[in-house]
């Protein structure tokens, strides 16, 4: 397998990976749009937009989208995250000439029909609150932690909307940011699995390559706010269980930066490993702690939650606390590194038997760092991960005195 990028005459990066012995291929296609590109007020259009490009085009209603992914066996998805709105489709090789002719369709030329947008309004604020009545799903990623260490950066804009700002969203609010920034300059499409380099090359270049748009960048800015110690409580009717997350601000991805990049995905992995000892097999304060390092391409963050009963918040707090004092000290030996890169060096091998994650990973990584075929590499760059790389990442970010954090209570 070799990944091959190029950039197309119309701004379109391509991303081929060609891996023969699958069956299958996936195909992601990345939307250098995301949470932080939304208007103040206007938080949630890029995740309204993403919904909107499944129901309809010039060509297909919904339902016949619908038809033909189901007569094809063609898998298609889509999420929206804080810098990129992702499209998917993973496909039998045989019918991927007919997935990317669907998805180039979708992309572009949606209608976004009137009738649709007002009814989507309703499963859109649904999923909204599917999520905030869920507090045991990943909250740190999806909203709080960011609203506590970001006040100024639109790292701030999440996927925590609010449902009223749906509701008094327009066509033409989305319609904005389509004609807009989905745009071939704005967008990396990568192709993975069972075709070959030409034939991915060749049919990418078919469907996609006659797209012309004027291309709008969007404007984004590295956050350069400092940590500061800073706490938000949310209270909420109906739920039972408490939650609370602990987090630090760190460095937005940049080449320069790829060894700390490394050094922050084994310490986010330390900390869960750590977390999940101590939290739950120790104390038995929660049943998932978790911890992860984000590296975006204009701010980041590491952090750790858990699911506790509000009687323990103040115990959870202090052994979490606890935790990242160590690392902050750099207690932290060799043969625990030792095992996180190994672990991770697994994973990312075995990554390379799922198109779609691979496909998907290929997207971000291009759009977020610059790098097409970094996830191809991950398992050779993470063996070069030191003990003092790692303990330099803890110690350069991580301050106990100066920690955000949110706590989620029932009311």
């Amino acid at each position: 397998m070799q990944t091959k990028a190029t950039m197309l005459s119309n701004g379109l990066t391509l991303v081929v990976s060609p891996m023969r012995s699958l069956q299958t291929v996936g195909v992601a296609l990345g939307v250098k749009y995301g949470y932080i590109d939304d208007m103040p007020g206007k938080i949630g259009v890029s995740h309204f937009l993403e919904h909107m490009l499944f129901k309809g085009t010039r060509k297909r209603t919904w339902k016949d989208i619908d038809e033909e992914t189901n007569r094809f066996s063609i898998d298609d998805n889509a999420f929206t995250d804080s810098e990129y709105t992702v499209y998917t489709m993973t496909a039998y090789k045989g019918y991927f000439g007919k997935a990317m002719e669907m998805l180039s369709d979708m992309v572009r030329n949606s209608t976004m029909p009137e009738k649709e947008f007002t009814m989507e309004k309703g499963p859109i604020v649904n999923e909204i609150l599917m999520f905030h009545d869920n507090p045991a799903s990943s909250e740190m990623s999806g909203g709080y932690l960011p609203r506590v260490l970001f006040k100024k950066h639109p790292a701030r804009n999440t996927s925590l909307e609010n449902p009223r700002s749906i509701q008094g969203m327009t066509r033409r609010d989305l319609a904005r940011v389509y004609d807009s920034y989905y745009t071939p300059g704005n967008m990396v499409l990568s192709v993975y699995g069972g075709v070959g380099a030409s034939t991915a090359m060749r049919i990418s270049k078919k469907y996609f390559g006659g797209f012309r748009k004027r291309t709008k960048k969007p404007s984004r800015h590295p956050s350069r706010e400092k940590q500061e110690r800073s706490a938000m409580t949310i209270t909420r009717r109906g739920v039972k269980q408490a939650r609370i997350g602990i987090g630090f601000k760190t460095q937005e991805f940049r080449k320069q930066y790829l060894n700390e990049y490394l050094s922050s995905l084994v310490a986010g992995m330390l900390l869960q490993h750590r977390l999940f000892e101590e939290v739950r097999e120790r104390r038995g304060l929660s049943y998932e702690p978790a911890a992860r390092a984000y590296t975006y391409s204009t701010y980041g963050f590491i952090g750790a939650e858990a699911g506790v009963e509000q009687r323990n918040l103040s115990e959870a707090e202090k052994v979490i606390l606890k935790e990242f004092y160590k690392l902050q000290c750099g207690e932290i030996k060799k043969k625990e590194i030792d095992r996180i890169k190994n672990e991770l060096r697994i994973g990312y091998t075995i990554a390379r038997e799922r198109p779609l994650e691979m496909a998907i990973r290929a997207v971000i990584s291009t759009m977020t760092e610059q790098e097409p075929n970094l996830p191809e590499r991950m398992p050779e760059l993470i063996g070069r991960v030191s003990l003092d790389g790692v303990r330099g990442y803890c110690a350069k970010y991580i301050d106990v005195d100066r920690y955000g954090m949110y706590t989620l209570k029932p009311r």
